[in-house]
């Protein structure tokens, strides 16, 4: 979001932002540095990842005494962090959530556009749901029309039919729809 770029995995981490008064760096992975490189935001620096005693230089240099982080920064991240760097670590509350509420024209547009692309996804799979359709066949063609249409899925699809349709994040299958 602070970025621009959105093609990290949601299950690693990927980058790191580091924002102070003067600038915004965005230390990546090697294989994301052309892309990033490419889309994110003017004013943000992106740079390959660099070891955490490299970002500990960076602290010493700027004299910068204490560092504000994300709760979603694992355990083990902050260790080493601690470890190196010199500084007070501040656990940060709902920064970038704040940020987020309130949306520029831009992600209005966006929003309209993705409400429009759902309801004409859910007018297209609505007559293909009967008898003997599985899980995954419904689930396919939801993500077929998005894609057609330009859209991206944000998430994976999820179709739970029958006892299924109780479980929270199903992982759709080859249920059959009976009923």
């Amino acid at each position: 979001y602070l970025t621009g770029y959105s093609n990290f995995s949601r299950l690693e981490r990927e980058a790191y932002l580091f924002v102070d008064s003067s600038k915004a760096l965005l230390f990546t992975d090697p294989r994301y540095i052309e892309a990033v490189e490419r889309t994110v935001h003017p004013g943000i620096s992106a740079t390959i990842r660099p070891s955490i005693k490299t970002i500990s230089q960076i602290v010493k240099r700027k004299k910068i005494r204490r560092i504000g982080f994300e709760k979603n920064l694992t355990f083990e991240e902050y260790e080493k962090f601690k470890k190196e760097i010199d500084a007070k670590f501040v656990k940060t509350e709902n920064l970038v959530e704040t940020l987020r509420e309130i949306k520029d024209g831009e992600e209005l547009k966006a929003i309209r556009k993705a409400a429009k692309l759902t309801d004409n996804a859910l007018k297209y799979i609505v007559p293909l749901i009967r008898r003997g359709v599985t899980e995954q066949q419904i689930a396919f063609e939801i993500e077929m029309c998005i894609k057609k249409y330009g859209g991206i899925p944000a998430f994976e699809t999820i179709i739970a039919f029958g006892t299924n349709s109780s479980v929270p994040h199903h992982l759709t299958s080859n249920k059959k729809l009976t009923k």
